[in-house]
Formats: C-alpha cells, sequence, structure tokens
C-alpha cells in the first residue's frame, strides 16, 4: 500500500515493470488520482478508508482478484521496497532455484536517499533517482518480507500486516476451538535481501512515522498489533544516531540489533542506473498532472469495522469485510 508516494513512484513501477508480469498497486488515500496515470501492465486499486488497513486490504487484492491462480509466485511490497534483481530473466532464475520451496524470505538492507542531512541541498520536489546513488546498508536487518510460491501453497493463504509472514487456515483445530487458527508457513531463508529505502530524507521520515503512529492510534484497542516502537524515532537526532535508527528500523529484539553503526558500514548504491530515464521523468511529470481525488469521512461501514475488531490476527474473520469493485479503472476497496 502506499500513501502519496512521489518520492518513490516513479522509479518503483519502471523497476518492478521490468521483473514481474504484472503490478497490482493499491492506493491508500493519496490525495491525487493516481489511477488516471495508464501504465503497461499495472492495475490502480484504490483504499480510501480513513484508518490503513493493510492485510485486510492486500488479501482482498489477491482473493478477489484471483492472482493466486494467475501467476506462479506473489510478492507483497511496500512502496519504500526494492527487489534486487535487473531484468525479468534474471529473476525467474533465482526463482526457478526455489521451485519447491512455498514460502521465500528476504531480509531488508536498509537505506536512504539524502546523507548528510546537514547543509544538503534536498530537491524539494525531487524523488529517490534525484539522489541516486543512494545510501544502503552492507548488513542486513533482521526484519523479512515473504514471497508465495502459488504452485507448492495452496490457496487460501495470506499475508499477515506487515507482508513478513505467511499463514494458512487450519480449519479442523478452529472448529475444535471455536475459534479461528492458522498455520505459519516456515519460509525458506538463504541470505536473501531486498533493498528498503526508508525514507528519501530526513523530513519525509518524520512524516512517513507520524503517519504510521496516526494510523495505529486508531485502532490501538486491537491486540496483536505491532510496530509500537516507531513512536520513539519522532525525536530530534543528529546524522550518527539516523544512520542508527535506519540500520536498526523496526528492530525490537536487543540482542538483533547491529550496535557501533557508523558511516563505514553503508556504501553508495546505483540502484536506477539500468532504468530508462526518459520513462521514469514521463511519469513523474504524469504526477505532476494528476487531479485532485475527493477524500471522504469514514462510512459507517468502517467506523463499525473498527469498532468490533478484536484481533489483528484472525485474518479469516476480518478480510470476510472487504471487497474489491472490480472496474475498468476504477477498482475500488469496499468495507462491508
Amino acid at each position: 500500500m502506499a500513501y502519496n508516494p512521489y518520492q518513490y513512484f516513479a522509479e518503483f513501477i519502471t523497476h518492478h515493470s521490468m521483473l514481474a508480469n504484472h503490478i497490482y498497486f493499491i492506493d491508500h488515500r493519496s490525495t491525487k488520482k493516481f489511477r488516471d496515470i495508464d501504465v503497461n501492465g499495472v492495475t490502480f486499486i484504490e483504499s480510501n478508508q480513513v484508518a490503513q488497513f493493510q492485510s485486510e486490504v492486500t488479501n482482498a487484492v489477491i482473493r478477489d482478484f484471483k492472482l493466486y491462480e494467475k501467476y506462479d509466485w506473489i510478492f507483497a511490497l511496500d512502496i519504500d521496497e526494492f527487489l534486487p534483481f535487473y531484468s525479468e530473466n534474471e529473476l525467474r532464475q533465482f526463482l526457478g532455484s526455489y521451485a519447491k520451496e512455498k514460502v521465500l524470505a528476504f531480509n531488508w538492507r536498509n537505506g536512504v536517499g539524502v546523507y548528510p542531512t546537514v547543509d544538503a541541498e534536498t530537491i524539494p520536489e525531487g524523488s529517490l533517482i534525484d539522489v541516486n546513488p543512494l545510501l544502503v546498508s552492507d548488513f542486513a536487518n533482521p526484519n523479512i518480507k515473504v514471497a508465495v510460491n502459488c504452485n507448492n501453497l495452496k490457496y487460501p493463504f495470506f499475508f499477515r500486516t506487515g507482508n513478513h509472514e505467511v499463514v494458512t487456515p487450519r480449519p479442523i483445530l478452529s472448529k475444535l476451538t471455536g475459534k479461528n487458527k492458522y498455520k505459519s508457513i516456515k519460509p525458506a531463508q538463504q541470505h536473501h535481501f531486498l533493498y528498503h529505502i526508508v525514507s528519501y530524507d530526513r523530513g519525509s521520515f518524520y512524516r512517513k512515522i507520524q503517519n504510521y503512529v496516526d494510523q495505529m492510534e486508531m485502532r490501538k484497542h486491537v491486540k496483536g498489533q505491532g510496530g509500537w516502537m516507531v513512536r520513539g524515532y519522532l525525536v530530534d537526532f543528529d546524522d550518527r544516531a539516523w544512520l542508527e535508527i535506519i540500520q536498526n528500523f523496526r528492530v525490537t529484539r536487543e540482542e538483533l540489533t547491529t550496535s557501533n553503526v557508523d558511516e563505514s558500514m553503508f556504501s553508495r548504491k546505483d540502484l536506477f542506473g539500468h532504468l530508462p530515464k526518459d520513462h521514469i521523468i514521463d511519469l513523474k511529470q504524469r504526477m505532476i498532472l494528476l487531479g485532485d481525488k475527493d477524500i471522504f469521512a469514514s462510512t459507517e461501514e468502517e467506523k463499525n469495522y473498527i469498532e468490533n475488531k478484536k484481533l489483528d490476527t484472525d485474518l479469516t474473520a476480518n478480510i470476510e469485510r472487504f471487497m474489491v469493485k472490480i472496474r475498468a479503472n476504477d477498482n475500488v476497496i469496499e468495507v462491508l
């Protein structure tokens, strides 16, 4: 899901269009009509709820578009995540070596656009390619993102919030206990990674974290919702401390954090030099011309869902309340 992703959109779409058969781009309440950008191989879906329901929406898209029947693999990526491949053939060869696996894990390699921030000539209207090469850590972050092999994992399967884990329902145990139960699918993890560009610059980092915290406050009564540690990032810090935050972003266990982080542990990576720059520039120009989108208040259905949602982890019950209205150029997520 993406919210006002101006500093990432053109790079993300151009990069992954060279790798994937198709991209299903979920726009959460952006102020511009991204659906009006006609990009070959990209389907736009709007999630205009006030609250962000990442797991519900992601899984509703997989279910209602029947992605599990159409594709061999499904990757559920955020707008700030980039697969470390440079052609469709390279990705296919990589996935072919894991054809017998059900789920594949990728650790984050965290990075940032503008660094250092002191006296930096930041381009206010810029995007990642304007500050490429990016500063990226040489060390993995323990957080993972997962991909599903649809040939080996029978549907239904669900991505948990954050897309860090895949689970399948356990119907017999659910019936015996009277509660929905799930089995976590252990991923194949062989030191693979993807590039996670945490922010364009320091200002965008603060805005990202504040939006994240605001979203969590809307459903703070829901059990099983993680990520509260990011509230600690809403403080002033110098560049050295920021690098430590970038490296250890959302690491909750102290024994897994990287200590004594400094700039020597990062390298400049040219993530976008292989991309057709004219295509990125064209997308950026088309974004500027997008019309404003009408932003509405919460529907009664959304209010009811938030009020009555108890467990973020009860995916079967949660996803049933969401549906994608599939139309020619106006795919919209609705809460039932």
